[in-house]
């Protein structure tokens, strides 16, 4: 389920990569839209959960689906991590601003994923 895959695998916003923050390091980090779906630059996407297992971020996003969530999936993030380490991120979105991201979600996601977070896609 998503919660389980969210609560051992959640990347909190100020968790660090080589003395940045992550949140920093993604903005400049290109993405791969081979798995994206309706990933658009420049728009609001709300980051449920970062994992290293494209079953497990499929399986995080076909859960947000099931709980109402059409506009979910996940990304390959490449060469987020200099030691090779493959990590996928699983969004909702895309939103037309930050504060549209960030009313999109109900109690129960949020309760599940506390290190959720709004970023926008460069």
């Amino acid at each position: 389920q998503v919660e389980d895959v969210m609560e051992s695998t959640v990347e909190k916003k100020s968790s660090t990569v080589e003395g940045e923050t992550a949140e920093k390091r993604e903005k400049k980090t290109p993405v791969s839209t081979e798995n994206a779906g309706e990933v658009t630059r420049g728009k609001w996407y709300l980051s449920i959960v970062t994992v290293s297992d494209e079953a497990a971020a499929q399986q995080a996003a076909s859960g947000l689906k099931s709980q109402g969530y059409s506009n979910s999936g996940y990304y390959y993030i490449p060469d987020y991590d200099p030691s090779g380490k493959k990590l996928y991120k699983v969004y909702i979105g895309p939103f037309a601003s930050v504060e549209d991201a960030e009313n999109a979600l109900d109690d129960e996601v949020r309760a599940a994923s506390p290190g959720v977070y709004a970023y926008q896609l460069r």
